[in-house]
């Protein structure tokens, strides 16, 4: 929790500029996250693509989960990078062998309620095709009066001549404040 404090506020790349008023959220309501419950997930997935709760595949799967997770995501840019990777509580692992081609998209699914950090780790092996649409939605909030906090990293990687199309859907309420950062390494065509 130092260390968020610490660091810098978010800045945005690209020339973008986004305003909003963060005066209203008590950050310090996000220090009790880390001793809350998991959010729960839900994901729908085609034949031939393995896909499960992070947790579980850091059992399941450990070596390619461990040897891939938080290897491309910078934790020290600013405040929220830091306490999502502190603090993620949540999170999907997909995993697309190679040769394998999905007629259909994979959807992951993602709820909150006050804090939520999710963690997407997406591995596609070479010559595999795969859609991904993550859906994340603040259900559960009022819309206009209670404020929320979102942090969701993905970390997306390619494998040789696979093509991934990677799409994310928000549903949050009008005071959740959501902070996104990707990464992905993508192989030769």
């Amino acid at each position: 929790y130092e260390k968020f404090l610490a660091l810098p506020f978010p800045h945005f790349k690209y020339g973008m500029s986004v305003q909003m008023n963060i005066g209203d959220f008590q950050f310090e309501k996000l220090r009790s996250y880390a001793s809350s419950d998991v959010p729960p997930v839900s994901f729908h997935a085609p034949s031939g693509v393995i896909v499960l709760p992070l947790h579980a595949a850091l059992s399941s799967h450990e070596a390619l989960v461990k040897k891939h997770l938080f290897t491309i995501f910078d934790s020290s840019q600013n405040q929220f990078t830091a306490f999502h990777a502190a603090f993620w509580r949540s999170g999907i692992f997909v995993y697309v062998p190679a040769h394998v081609h999905c007629a259909e998209p994979v959807h992951l699914f993602y709820k909150s309620c006050d804090a939520a950090l999710q963690h997407t780790l997406v591995i596609v092996g070479e010559d595999s095709n795969v859609s991904v649409v993550e859906h994340l939605s603040s259900d559960g909030l009022s819309h206009d009066t209670v404020s929320a906090f979102s942090s969701t990293v993905t970390e997306l990687f390619v494998g040789d001549s696979a093509q991934v199309t990677f799409s994310r859907v928000q549903d949050h309420s009008l005071t959740t404040f959501h902070f996104d950062d990707a990464a992905s390494h993508i192989g030769r065509e």
